[in-house]
């Protein structure tokens, strides 16, 4: 939008100053009328340049809400993935754990068998 207006006053003052060269002799009410046509068409561009400027300054102040607010959000999910790897290591160290000692208990009770085997015969 802003680009869009800035070329309809560019195209303006350009039919403006095409008029004033236009003009084979100087006359002072022309002049003036166009004088005051480019002073109107300077306003509205000053006008959209301050537009622009006040949505240019509210686009990067949202931006950086938005930057902040992602990095609380990111902070958060971060220490959520942490507990997680610290529960799968206590998980799978308790798996091992249990694992072992269930291969141990098998050992002994294949040993107490064997034992009880060789004493019967």
């Amino acid at each position: 939008m802003f680009h869009s207006n800035v070329k309809i006053i560019e195209y303006n003052i350009l039919d403006v100053q095409n008029q004033l060269l236009s003009l084979k002799e100087p006359d002072v009410t022309i002049q003036k009328s166009l004088k005051s046509k480019i002073n109107k068409y300077v306003k509205e561009a000053k006008e959209i340049e301050k537009n622009y400027l006040s949505a240019l300054k509210i686009a990067n102040n949202e931006r950086l809400t938005f930057i902040e607010q992602n990095k609380n959000i990111l902070g958060i999910l971060q220490g959520l993935e942490e507990e997680l790897i610290k529960f799968t290591k206590d998980f799978l160290m308790k798996y091992v754990i249990y694992n072992n000692q269930l291969c141990k208990n098998l050992q002994f009770d294949n040993n107490t068998r064997m034992n009880v085997s060789i004493i019967i015969l």
